[in-house]
């Protein structure tokens, strides 16, 4: 579909954000699919590993606002918010549940839910370029993603409440400092980072 491109290749399956005109920002129809994609991934025995990453210059720029600012538009604006709210759930319900090794390689700029998500994941790298931001605060928003949980348990109470709280944006060499990530790669070796990955196809 427009925005996700899904593969599989010897068991492990390639997530991909693919919508880079728009800074792949994430909406309704991407967000159903994704949580289909894990839910249907999480009891089908040819995937053995999940890797979830990003088309172009960011990994995720977030919430496509475009997206959301439509739903005060429609008939019944409450009902669309609860609908969008469920939609949510059920993304960060099918990865608390994914049995599988979920993988996130972050090749670009991760923003809002896109940051968050990395702390779902159980291996994550990041390339050299990419930073970590969660304005949440700064648009009236609570930390979502189970962000308020997951990354004071990975970064400490301090370095998850300036980020969370305070908004500070931070570059992947933090992030690896920071415990959030597993390995700085420098951008021109992620393709490589890719063929190693395939490796994981003997992962039982």
């Amino acid at each position: 579909m427009e925005g996700l491109q899904v593969t599989l290749k010897n068991g492990v399956k390639i997530i991909k954000f693919n919508k880079p005109q728009r800074k792949n920002a994430i909406n309704r129809q991407i967000y159903i699919k994704l949580t289909e994609t894990l839910n249907q991934d999480s009891l089908d025995e040819s995937v053995i590993v999940t890797i979830i990453t990003g088309e172009g210059e960011y990994f995720t720029s977030g919430n496509d606002i475009k997206d959301a600012m439509q739903l005060s538009t429609g008939a019944d604006p409450e009902a669309a918010r609860v609908e969008a709210n469920q939609v949510f759930k059920n993304l960060i319900q099918a990865f608390i549940n994914y049995p599988k090794l979920l993988i996130a390689v972050v090749n670009g700029p991760a923003i809002g839910i896109g940051a968050t998500m990395v702390g779902l994941c159980d291996v994550v790298y990041a390339s050299d370029r990419a930073t970590f931001h969660t304005p949440f605060v700064s648009l009236g928003l609570c930390c979502e993603g189970c962000s308020s949980y997951v990354f004071p348990m990975n970064m400490g109470r301090s370095k998850a409440s300036e980020m969370l709280l305070l908004g500070r944006k931070i570059t992947s060499q933090e992030a690896y400092a920071s415990n959030l990530i597993a390995r700085v790669i420098p951008h021109e070796k992620l393709e490589q980072l890719f063929d190693d990955l395939q490796l994981y196809e003997n992962i039982t």
